[in-house]
């Protein structure tokens, strides 16, 4: 049993450093990307403004959710695609040709 929760420590450690190395990626990707956007209890919850559109974004679990149309998705991608800001379709696996897959 020993063998088993250390297993599971480590791997929350490792959920818990890629929450935070997100935290800190999105907002640098969202301000290259020239969009607006606010930040809430220290990067957690950033609120992004695209036009008249207002975005729920955690950057933490890469959930997203649109105020006005309840429109929800999974990671910053797909949150840039629904904003039209980086076209649709498939990328090159990161790492490649250097890309980060944010367009």
């Amino acid at each position: 049993m020993g063998e088993q929760s250390e297993y599971f420590d480590a791997a929350k450690a490792e959920h818990r450093e890629r929450a935070a190395a997100r935290r800190l990626e999105a907002p640098a990707k969202l301000t290259a990307l020239h969009l607006e956007y606010v930040s809430r209890n220290n990067g957690a919850h950033l609120i992004v403004k695209h036009g008249r559109r207002w975005i729920d974004y955690w950057p933490g679990t890469c959930r997203w959710c649109e105020r006005r149309s309840k429109n929800r998705g999974w990671g910053l991608r797909s949150l840039l695609v629904s904003l039209g800001v980086v076209p649709a379709g498939p990328t090159t696996p990161a790492g490649q040709d250097g890309d980060d897959g944010t367009g």
